[in-house]
């Protein structure tokens, strides 16, 4: 009966290692695929926030020289004003 309990037990390690290489793996594929779409999620908003950045800096130009020019503020404030 002794003979039988070594073997077997090395057959169950062997098993059992298989089994988790074989999760690892299975994980490992499905952290890839999250880091892919968070990466692309990533490059979206930085490209969304670039955008915004150069729309803020134009409206602080045209804010900056609404303050300086007198004619150009009446304009600004007509346009501020009017609605569709």
């Amino acid at each position: 009966m002794k003979q039988y309990i070594n073997p077997l037990l090395r057959v169950a390690t062997v098993g059992l290692l298989l089994y988790v290489i074989y999760n690892q793996s299975e994980s490992i594929k499905e952290l890839k695929a999250t880091n892919a779409y968070a990466q692309y999620q990533c490059d979206s908003l930085r490209s969304e926030i670039f955008a915004k950045t150069i729309d803020l800096q134009r409206f602080d130009n045209v804010i900056e020289r609404a303050i300086e020019d007198a004619k150009c503020s009446g304009v600004l404030n007509k346009i501020m004003n009017e609605t569709e």
